[in-house]
């Protein structure tokens, strides 16, 4: 007779009890932090070797610099999804669905809008604040630096391995985490904050925060990492194309589309929570 293989737990994560939300909220933090102490070590560790061993000049790191985030990405994948799996078993998944799948493109495209709106309010009102102008400095460097690396490297780093990578790390490990500690609202804020934190430069903190309330949000309501995956890629894939389509083409139709759908994704939103409320009514 077969039995079933069971995840293994620590006792303690089974109950509800002040040591458990404790241990939750710390754990959220340190999964954050170790993110920070990895690449520290790990661009130490590429930068020792590159000049040391392989005599790389400067322009050389900049050629590379996708592939050496590609190959960090794969390893903290690893790291991070076994975390996941083990703490944060799939016992509430939404299988995927095309509904829900498109919803995950809109909410990309809203983030991607506010992000539009958010620049638009920097450049026009803000950027003589000495400290917006040292941020948009620092941004606009390190766009630079990322847009400097080799074509495959980019779309693997920023489109495809970011936000698989930073997905499974803030919706799945941090955002549960904080649900645990505190609940739902404090866990797709709390996670969301801490998202924008991590970007380091405070104009891209900003916009990323919400991308991070929508792909939390979603995360929330059905359960199935893929969906802010989808978000958050669509988000990063509309940034470049808006982009590529300016310089190349001289065709501004990401950006004005993008704002455009920040409304009927602001009420989709709007609709899936009454839909909740209406559900929990019932229920009681």
């Amino acid at each position: 007779m077969k039995t079933q293989k069971q995840t293994p737990k620590l006792s303690f994560l089974e109950t509800d009890s002040s040591k458990t939300k404790i241990f939750y909220f710390v754990f959220a933090l340190a999964v954050v932090l170790s993110h920070l102490v990895f690449m520290q070590l790990y661009y130490g560790a590429v930068t020792f070797v590159g000049m040391k061993y392989l005599h790389f000049t400067q322009q050389d790191f900049l050629k590379y610099t996708d592939l050496f985030d590609a190959t960090s990405f794969l390893f903290l994948f690893v790291i991070y999804f076994a975390l996941f799996r083990f703490f944060f078993p799939r016992e509430k998944r939404e299988p995927l669905k095309w509904k829900t799948w498109g919803i995950s493109h809109l909410f990309g495209w809203a983030a991607a809008g506010i992000s539009c709106l958010w620049f638009l309010l920097l450049d026009h009102v803000l950027s003589n604040i000495p400290f917006i102008a040292e941020s948009l400095k620092a941004f606009n460097q390190g766009m630079d630096s990322i847009m400097g690396g080799g074509t495959i490297g980019f779309f693997l780093a920023t489109i495809l391995f970011a936000p698989v990578v930073e997905e499974i790390l803030f919706r799945g490990l941090v955002m549960n985490a904080l649900e645990k500690a505190k609940g739902p609202a404090f866990a797709i804020i709390g996670s969301a904050l801490l998202f924008g934190i991590w970007h380091g430069i405070f104009i891209q903190s900003v916009y990323t925060f919400f991308l991070g309330l929508f792909a939390g949000f979603l995360y929330y309501k059905k359960r199935n990492i893929m969906y802010p995956i989808t978000v958050h890629f669509v988000n990063n894939f509309l940034s470049i194309l808006g982009v590529f389509l300016v310089e190349e083409y001289h065709l501004d139709i990401v950006d004005p589309l993008s704002i455009v759908l920040i409304v009927p994704a602001i009420y989709i939103v709007i609709k899936m929570i009454e839909k909740s409320k209406k559900e929990k009514c019932l229920s009681q």
